[in-house]
This record gives structure tokens, sequence and C-alpha cells, in this order.
């Protein structure tokens, strides 16, 4: 792992705080990886490409009820995400 230090808006800090402190992460790494990797994916280039894999691949891993509730979860995040 490289270790970075950046500058954030008093804003962006306390966003990265809510999403830490309300247990979305354990910490603000976290939060920032997760960004970052939204924002690849967004943007067309693969974060962590041996990680990514096309949507439905792996849903003969999970039962029906394993699926709605990581689905569940997924949105959840996404919402909160979106208010990054």
């Amino acid at each position: 792992m490289v270790s970075m230090s950046i500058e954030l808006t008093k804003e962006d800090e306390e966003v990265v705080n809510r999403l830490v402190n309300g247990g979305e992460f354990r910490n603000a790494n976290e939060a920032v990886h997760e960004a970052l990797k939204r924002l690849s994916l967004r943007d067309g280039f693969p974060f962590e490409k041996s990680s990514v894999y096309p949507p439905g691949s792996l849903l003969h891993l999970y039962t029906a009820e394993e699926n709605e509730q990581e689905l569940r979860i997924v949105r959840s995040h996404e919402k909160k995400l979106e208010a990054f």
C-alpha cells in the first residue's frame, strides 16, 4: 500500500467523518477508496480490474434471499455516496 497526503475541504472532511462515524466505513481510507473506485467505474476505467466481474456473473453463488440482501446493501451505499 502507498501512503499519500491530501488536503480536503472542511465540507469533504465532514462527509468522510459522517460516513465513518455512521458505520458505513471503518476509516477514512476505506471511504476515499470507495469514492475513487466509483469514479473510475463511472468513467469506464476499471478499478482493481481483477475484482470487477460482469453484472450477474456471480448470481449462481448466492441464494435469491442473499442476492436481495446484497442488493439492499448496495443501494444503501449508493444513496450515501450520492450525497458525497
